[in-house]
């Protein structure tokens, strides 16, 4: 039911409020993703000093929320920018959000995201 679904969501924002305002990072994925390493933090958070994000993840460590994308392109991505040559967008930019995998950082701006 449409009704059931909004709510659900609704109560999942609430919840991932308070734990963002108590100061903890949230990462959030669907049933079906399955992390196969812990090196995770290497991509997403400056949090680990002895291990410092990847040089090509380091704009995406300082996001206040990272949402996965429908769209891989190895290729254009390697650019390291954000328009594609000659194609357009990049870095997942205009294409669909799927919130398969979300991290809120406890930050300002989740919060904001999440009200």
């Amino acid at each position: 039911h449409k009704s059931s679904f909004l709510e659900l969501g609704l109560v999942k924002a609430a919840f991932l409020w308070e734990l963002v305002s108590l100061g903890y990072d949230v990462l959030i994925s669907d049933l079906d993703v399955v992390w196969l390493s812990a090196g995770w933090e290497r991509w997403m958070t400056y949090r680990v000093p002895h291990s410092p994000p990847l040089r090509e993840a380091e704009l995406i460590a300082m996001a206040d929320v990272l949402v996965s994308t429908d769209e891989l392109d190895e290729e254009y991505d390697a650019f390291g920018r954000y328009e594609r040559w000659p194609h357009g967008a990049g870095w997942g930019r205009r294409t669909d959000l799927n919130t398969g995998v979300v991290l809120f950082r406890a930050t300002n701006g989740s919060k904001a995201f999440l009200q």
